[in-house]
């Protein structure tokens, strides 16, 4: 039989394709891996605005992206309302492009938080509506700048907590941080970290204040104040503005600070004989803790009393506002959502978004903010009061209560608070004199018209505001 021999190929010959398809493979994926690194570093999402107004488009548009793959578009809202989905796919740039998101009424004061994803790369920016960093024209020379810090941009002109060489106005001494004129701007220096005055027991905002108890402990990390100021302005238009600023201990998670605008006076009680000494509770003026007290029966504040909270986050996002007007619903005193009625430039809120920020006058034991760390806030008090109860209408606030609490809802628990600041100024037209600073100031209303056809309208129910007829300045 004869046998057939082949010739055997050299062994390189046979390697060499196989070697070769490994290199290719090896190439490709190494090449994959860099495109997938060069989009990672530089895939972006960007809006054409910062801030919105109802009714206007938000203009979407990223770049850095893989060619011809879906990128994922997610939009959060910071009032909880349902999140906005969609999608957009790059050009054989790496950019895309959508406008299909539009800034709805009941957005005024929301900070929107924008997410792109394309497999693992993500990339994400805020927007506000409405309201958000800015510089406020409260009266203040050059307007106060609202910007997320407690001193002033050098060279911007304004107005700031600590002026910063020339052009810039300060309402604080450096590095003391006492108020220049304490007659409108006014200080808090809370205690922190153990030997707090906290809310006792689980208090609720539209609970009646004179039920509010305190003692002294430690408030939680992230809702800890050391610093708090408010300042009263007037503009040029004669609208009176409130700014204010606060801090907290922790940027761990999100912070809620209230600052309430009273009619009523407020007053922190200490009591005797507790076991979390100093301790104590509130009272108002006129009272209102039992049946038959004069403000009893609106829930132991005054109707049309004012709301504003700040709300701030941590990463480095941006804050927001919400503003609340005490009313009735349904026969229940409560705090009721106008964020919606925020006109354009009469209201700015900012927190530090970046680490390191100065505090001259010290903060925890420190010089410096971590990012989150700060919040300021500052809106016309006036124009809320106008748009919400008469044009010809105004309130006089007396006492302003700064605090923190655990969240937006109505069941959330207060947390710390610094001692009521007693205050006396005007919000729209509240001046008038009183015939008498006895029975009479809970007969009348705080609440006082001109002689607009709505504000003659509303003037048989104006008693249901019982209230404090001081003038106010």
């Amino acid at each position: 039989m004869s046998k057939i021999f082949r010739a055997a190929a050299p062994l390189t010959s046979r390697i060499a394709p196989v070697l070769g398809a490994v290199l290719v493979l090896v190439g490709l994926i190494a090449s994959s891996q860099l495109h997938l690194a060069q989009v990672t570093a530089g895939s972006t999402v960007t809006t054409d605005k910062n801030d919105y107004a109802p009714g206007e488009t938000v203009a979407i548009s990223g770049s850095g992206w893989i060619p011809g793959q879906p990128v994922a578009l997610h939009i959060d809202e910071s009032d909880n309302d349902l999140p906005w989905d969609a999608s957009a796919t790059p050009d054989a740039a790496g950019n895309f492009s959508n406008s299909d998101f539009v800034i709805q009424s009941h957005d005024i004061g929301v900070v929107f938080t924008l997410t792109a994803t394309q497999g693992s790369v993500v990339a994400t920016t805020q927007f506000t509506d409405v309201v958000g960093p800015g510089v406020a024209l409260n009266g203040d020379p050059g307007g106060f700048e609202i910007q997320g810090g407690a001193v002033a941009t050098a060279g911007g002109g304004h107005t700031d907590w600590i002026a910063n060489g020339v052009g810039t106005t300060g309402l604080l001494t450096n590095p003391g941080g006492v108020p220049i004129d304490s007659t409108v701007t006014y200080r808090r220096l809370d205690a922190y970290n153990g030997t707090d005055d906290i809310f006792s027991g689980s208090h609720g905002i539209n609970d009646n204040p004179n039920t509010y108890t305190w003692k002294t402990a430690s408030a939680g990390n992230k809702g800890d104040l050391n610093n708090v100021y408010v300042h009263i302005s007037k503009d040029s238009a004669g609208h009176r503005w409130v700014t204010a600023s606060a801090d907290r201990l922790s940027n761990n998670g999100t912070s809620f600070v209230d600052f309430e605008l009273t009619q009523a006076d407020l007053t922190q009680v200490t009591d005797v004989g507790c076991s979390s000494a100093p301790c104590g509770h509130f009272v108002t003026n006129p009272a209102g803790a039992v049946a038959g007290d004069p403000l009893f029966a609106t829930g132991g504040r005054i109707v049309n009393d004012l709301l504003v909270t700040a709300q701030y986050n941590s990463g480095g996002a941006l804050a927001s506002v919400i503003v609340y007007q005490w009313k009735a619903v349904s026969g229940v005193y409560q705090w009721v959502d106008i964020t919606a009625s925020i006109g354009a430039a009469s209201a700015f809120v900012a927190t530090n978004t970046v680490d390191g920020v100065s505090v001259p006058y010290g903060a925890f034991g420190g010089t410096t903010y971590s990012k989150n760390q700060f919040v300021e806030m500052s809106i016309d008090a006036t124009a809320l009061i106008q748009a919400n109860v008469d044009p010809c209408s105004g309130i006089s606030v007396h006492s302003v209560f700064v605090r923190t609490k655990t969240s937006t809802s109505a069941s959330s628990v207060l947390d710390d608070f610094v001692t009521p600041i007693a205050t006396s100024f005007s919000a729209g037209r509240a001046a008038g004199t009183a015939a008498s600073q006895s029975s009479a100031r809970v007969a009348a209303s705080r609440t006082r018209s001109c002689s607009s056809p709505a504000a003659l309208a509303s003037a048989g129910t104006a008693s249901a505001a019982p209230a404090l007829p001081k003038s106010a300045p």
